[in-house]
């Protein structure tokens, strides 16, 4: 009988450690941590700032942790690199700027390591940059602040005289900015403005001959020195990097966007109305996340050297003489060669070229692109190609070698949002088309920087997808 009745009461009141008439409970083994949320206050030994306290309830009051900082020095005997005081919320933390770094050697310049420069507005830790915004020069590479001392700056209202290493003593054209340049000094930063800037005083490109740069070109505008011959930029020996940048109106001749024979990797570019290409390559390239429009005799050219050419956005470019309108790809099979996650629409060729991609690049499989073009053209050259195409989506005619290809003949069906703007709407033909398994770092995010998941079985086809 008192078995039964002990097996009661435990089923009503398990306290561990409590008897009653007799009966002796087990202290349970496997209750699980509450968090802490029933723990008592912090006993403390001293009031005022105590090391020994929280970050969060820094000050001993009358023995107990529990009040907020209100100065730095509160919390500059912190042991555990939290020596600045939040006065927000009276928490010591480790920095108080919000994903910005402070200016570097100042009092206020809690993370002074460039690689881990920037303070996070919800962690209140250092961290690495990710944004140009969020360094104090305006340039971030690859997670580290770069020093302003290796930048030099073109600003609206700058001339070309002195040293430009202040957005205050900013040049204006960029051949000045070029030849400022030093083997630890490469970065240009041209600020943005609504009045363009210029590639040269003279009628040469702006030329970069025997160096490695990085330009970075949100908000801004680069164009050539009218009524020249001449691509915008030429890029001889070295290695560019360009980012964020508009380079547009090279008007005669040869006047290409980026004319290049080096190294050269253009990330969020525009490429738009010049006469000849947007680009032309000679040697790597690596174009990704850009928009390449209304250049007159293509859009991209590859002529030797090794490519990825993923996430853009290549419209209107060619016309009835081009060669091709698109992308030409007349370079043999290299490691690593892409042409994937692209939108290529309403270009233009003569009618025996293709208006989309031409492509002799035995091997090449060019995987999830969108190519549209004109009633009656190809939109891909079939003859002298070993290239193929998988989950392409293709018209509004002609055919494409490869499989797991789809015919849309009503330009319609894709949902564009206008000729220029190739981002698609949720009911596109082009949703939950593309294949996922073989993504890379590019192409893992869209032209936007919308993350696609491998293996997803609804990912879409072209550059854009839809959130």
């Amino acid at each position: 009988m008192r078995g039964a009745v002990c097996r009661m009461v435990l089923a009503v009141a398990s306290i561990a450690g409590w008897s009653v008439a007799g009966c002796k409970f087990p202290v349970p083994e496997d209750v699980p941590d509450d968090g802490g949320t029933d723990d008592g206050p912090v006993v403390c030994t001293q009031d005022g700032p105590d090391p020994a306290c929280p970050p969060e309830e820094p000050i001993c009051t009358a023995g107990t942790c529990g009040g907020a900082c209100t100065t730095d020095q509160q919390c500059e005997l912190r042991t555990d690199g939290r020596g600045v005081c939040l006065s927000s919320t009276g928490d010591c933390v480790t920095c108080d700027e919000s994903d910005v770094q402070a200016p570097p050697g100042s009092a206020e310049d809690e993370c002074p390591t460039p690689s881990m420069a920037v303070c996070d507005a919800e962690s209140r830790a250092c961290r690495a940059c990710e944004a140009h915004t969020e360094c104090a020069s305006g340039v971030c590479d690859a997670g580290t602040c770069v020093a302003v001392e290796n930048v030099v700056y073109l600003s609206e209202g700058g001339r070309d005289a002195g040293d430009c290493l202040s957005p205050e003593t900013g040049c204006i054209t960029l051949q000045y900015a070029i030849d400022k340049l030093t083997n630890s000094r490469k970065y240009i930063l041209l600020l943005p403005t609504p009045i363009a800037y210029r590639a040269n005083v003279d009628d040469n490109a702006a030329t970069f001959r025997n160096r490695n740069a990085y330009i970075v070109g949100y908000g801004a505008v680069l164009r050539p020195k009218p009524n020249v011959d001449a691509p915008v930029i030429r890029l001889e020996s070295g290695a560019l990097v360009v980012e964020g940048l508009t380079i547009e109106r090279a008007e005669y001749g040869s006047g290409s966007g980026i004319d290049s024979y080096a190294p050269l990797d253009l990330r969020s570019v525009t490429l738009r109305d010049n006469s000849r290409f947007g680009v032309s390559s000679a040697a790597s390239l690596r174009i990704t996340r850009s928009i390449v429009a209304g250049n007159r005799q293509g859009g991209i050219w590859v002529s030797s050297g090794t490519y990825q050419i993923t996430n853009n956005m290549i419209t209107t470019n060619g016309g009835l003489e081009a060669v091709f309108g698109g992308v030409n790809i007349t370079t043999a099979l290299g490691a690593g060669n892409r042409l994937d996650f692209n939108t290529i629409a309403f270009n233009s060729a003569h009618m025996s070229f293709p208006d989309g991609v031409s492509c002799v690049s035995a091997g090449l499989v060019a995987r999830n692109n969108i190519i549209f073009g004109n009633v009656g053209r190809p939109r891909v050259n079939l003859a002298d190609t070993n290239c193929v195409f998988t989950h392409t989506l293709y018209g509004p005619d002609g055919t494409v070698p490869g499989g797991d290809n789809l015919i849309v003949t009503d330009v319609l069906a894709f949902m564009f949002n206008s000729v220029t703007d190739l981002h698609i709407l949720p009911n596109s033909v082009a949703a939950g088309k593309a294949e996922s398994m073989n993504l890379t770092t590019d192409t893992m995010v869209d032209f936007d920087g919308d993350r696609r998941d491998p293996g997803s079985a609804s990912l879409d086809v072209g550059a854009d997808e839809i959130p």
